[in-house]
């Protein structure tokens, strides 16, 4: 799957090995495909120092993080970053980025975000096709975080609600060509490892909808044949991050919120509020059993264009099959220790979307379960990378895992 889980889809990764950082802060899909790039550096750009390790002892050494084999000089790294996508919607592809990376040599702060500044480029099965450039930093040691990019992307998605319509069965395909850019800067409350700050998107879009699906409400349909729109949101976000580690991590909590307002008065095509809350919890059961635990829940006021709209993404789900007003999503996984760096996992999660929370309890139980398989690269920082195979109500799927998979 992609976006909000696969790529919340693209996330943190370097060289030949791959990451996924679930970054949920995305709502409109093929917004994902290059906005996602400035969180991933975002959330890659983390420092997981550790202590020296004893050369005496070789099995520990194995765990040294990757910011331990960065010296911290003024010196830079160039980073390839590769980030597969597998999705029944967008397509089969990728994205390729080429990563400036620098360590902060002015924050004695543990955990600073590396200075990245990169581009990017993919395209995938469908024509879909973007390219991106983006910088990420810190400031005042690491008090102040930045993100920024600019990019263009030309989209082809199918889509499977218009307003009232459903189109589960009668999708239509849209081509959205845009370009935008997106600036955040967030601010660390005191010591603590709490951050919040505002965040400014813009978009222009430009596309139509390709009108071959039988449908009885066909003649509704030809009002949305273009569509010519502009973007431009203010947003608050916040959020909370201990995890023991960026790109697998094993214990610790990632929560947080986004509240966003696409106003007329900023300049966009149409006025309407999206909100969303996000929390994920990381377990050591025991010494070869892992838990992770994940809930997203999404809201967007009327008004709001089809595109826009929250969907279910868990693995296994098509990428905007089902839509609403409102989404929320639950899921666990646990991940076994087999042999020397090989786990398997297994998963499972249930979702509903509605327009009003009177709909609740009529809508219907959106689940997927599945499994897969995790090699661990421990002297990257024990990052994980994997197969997944998920089944959902009416569909099944598999995906790259880079990471937790979550």
């Amino acid at each position: 799957m992609y976006f909000q889980y696969s790529i919340h889809f693209l996330t943190n990764q370097i060289m030949l090995f791959f990451f996924i950082d679930r970054i949920k802060i995305l709502v409109i899909p093929f917004l994902l495909i290059f906005f996602s790039i400035g969180g991933i550096f975002s959330s890659f750009g983390q420092n997981n120092s550790s202590s020296k390790i004893n050369k005496n002892n070789a099995d520990l050494s194995e765990y040294n993080s990757i910011s331990d084999t960065l010296k911290k000089t003024k010196k830079g790294d160039f980073i390839p970053i590769p980030i597969p996508i597998t999705d029944e919607n967008l397509g089969y592809g990728g994205i390729l980025s080429l990563a400036y990376m620098q360590e902060n040599i002015k924050s004695n702060r543990e955990n600073t975000p590396r200075t990245i500044t990169g581009i990017a480029g993919g395209a995938t099965s469908t024509g879909t096709w973007l390219t991106s450039v983006f910088h990420n930093q810190s400031f005042n040691n690491d008090k102040i975080r930045y993100v920024g990019l600019i990019g263009y992307a030309d989209v082809f998605l199918d889509y499977y609600l218009l307003e009232s319509i459903d189109l589960v069965k009668f999708p239509i395909q849209t081509n959205l060509k845009f370009w935008g850019t997106q600036h955040e800067m967030i601010f660390r409350l005191g010591n603590s490892k709490f951050f919040i700050g505002p965040q400014y998107r813009f978009m222009n879009i430009n596309g139509g909808i390709k009108l071959e699906a039988t449908h009885p409400e066909f003649d509704d349909l030809v009002f949305y044949r273009k569509i010519k729109e502009k973007v431009s949101a203010l947003a608050l976000l916040g959020n909370f991050d201990n995890r023991d580690q960026i790109l697998s991590p094993v214990t610790g909590y990632y929560t947080g919120f986004l509240l966003r307002k696409n106003a007329t008065w900023l300049g966009a095509t149409k006025d309407y509020m999206f909100s969303e809350i996000y929390a994920y919890a990381y377990y050591k059961v025991s010494k070869d059993i892992f838990t992770i635990f994940h809930f997203d829940s999404q809201f967007i006021t009327d008004g709001a264009p089809f595109y826009a709209k929250p969907y279910i993404g868990l693995r296994g789900v098509p990428a905007m099959r089902y839509q609403g007003n409102n989404v929320s999503i639950f899921e666990m996984q646990w991940r076994v220790n087999l042999v020397k760096n090989i786990s398997m996992v297994v998963f499972t999660g249930i979702g509903k979307t509605f327009n009003s929370f009177r709909e609740f309890s009529s809508s219907d139980l959106i689940y997927n379960y599945g499994t897969g398989v995790r090699y661990t690269l421990k002297h990257l920082s024990d990052l994980r990378i994997g197969i997944d195979v998920a089944k959902s109500n009416e569909d099944y799927g598999w995906g790259i895992s880079l990471g937790t998979g979550l």
